[in-house]
């Protein structure tokens, strides 16, 4: 299965549609959108400047950013992170990266996505509710599923996917002991999907 154009526009539209006031008030206070943090722009998630492949395999993550941490990002950092969506230079991407290499692909290879596509205000610390990822699952994800199975790294995504009903391939988040074994257990999730 593949996505189509028409789906991936119809999610940016969701996912630009999407209000923080749009979840429950106690989960999504301190939440923003990428449009409050000043970080729009023709995506669902900034990841897909890079990994935006309608056909390869759908890598489904907890979410981006926090929108502190890109507040401070260092001059050199933020100019990578609006070049490629990402941090190249990261554990979690590194990690990844090696599993891509290992199953023969690129980050142009696949897609990748977010779980839920707001901001909190950090990556570490910062829990989500499950509210706000049943909105933003049902409102932006579905959109770019495309009929693929998500390869969720993590239990955030493993989580998100069980209570939505989307079948999944599961492994551990690539930030979680990244190394060569961490790597290969990923690749191997990534086989799975992508025969």
């Amino acid at each position: 299965m593949a996505l189509t154009q028409e789906q991936y526009l119809r999610a940016i539209k969701a996912r630009r549609a999407l209000a923080v006031a749009d979840c429950p008030a106690t989960a999504s206070k301190t939440m923003k959108t990428l449009s409050e943090a000043g970080w729009d722009g023709e995506y669902v998630v900034p990841n897909q400047l890079t990994s935006r492949s309608f056909s390869g395999p759908l890598i489904l993550l907890n979410n981006w950013f926090g929108w502190e941490e890109l507040e401070g990002l260092a001059l050199k950092d933020r100019a990578d992170v609006k070049k490629l969506g990402y941090l190249p230079n990261i554990r979690t991407n590194l990690c990844l990266d090696r599993a891509l290499e290992i199953v023969g692909l690129t980050r142009q290879d696949i897609y990748v996505t977010q779980a839920c596509v707001f901001l909190p205000p950090s990556t570490m610390g910062s829990s989500i509710a499950s509210a706000v990822y049943r909105v933003s699952v049902d409102r932006v994800l579905r959109h770019e599923l495309g009929g693929r199975t998500p390869v969720a790294l993590g239990d955030a995504a493993q989580k998100v996917c069980r209570s939505s009903g989307i079948d999944f391939v599961g492994a551990f988040h690539p930030s979680y002991q990244a190394g060569e074994r961490r790597a290969q257990e990923i690749a191997a999730a990534i086989g799975r999907v992508h025969g």
